[in-house]
């Protein structure tokens, strides 16, 4: 039971934390996490037209760990480059790491492309209660 409310209160925080900015979450924020729980960050993203969020920092995180990747398109029968998506990205957090804090880092790039800077970069900052 104490597993599915601290479920339910990332969600929460998840949903009041949403802002203007495209449908991205967290955007150079803040997110609340409970020690042995999950959640996740949404970032808005135009798959079809070869960019894509990428954790760079996923090696070097201690308290949280990466678990899964998924690119939701949005229902559309229009479906021209540039059609918006979300790329969801799952983390669990490590038990008795409460009191604890990481930071996620994300680049929005064309994995192909190399030595080009990222088009946009995000962090956020995981408190862990």
């Amino acid at each position: 039971m104490k597993k599915f409310l601290a479920a339910v209160a990332v969600v929460l925080c998840l949903a009041a934390c949403q802002n203007d900015n495209g449908g991205d979450k967290f955007k150079t924020s803040t997110v609340a996490a409970f020690a042995g729980g999950v959640f996740y960050v949404e970032i808005t993203a135009n798959l079809t037209t070869g960019y894509s969020w990428n954790i760079t920092n996923a090696e070097n995180l201690q308290y949280v760990k990466l678990t899964s990747v998924e690119n939701i398109t949005k229902k559309s029968d229009d479906k021209a480059v540039g059609q918006p998506s979300v790329q969801r990205f799952d983390f669990s957090v490590n038990p008795g790491t409460s009191g604890k804090t990481e930071v996620l880092k994300f680049a929005y790039f064309r994995p192909w492309e190399t030595g080009v800077a990222p088009l946009e970069q995000k962090t956020y900052t995981v408190n862990i209660q």
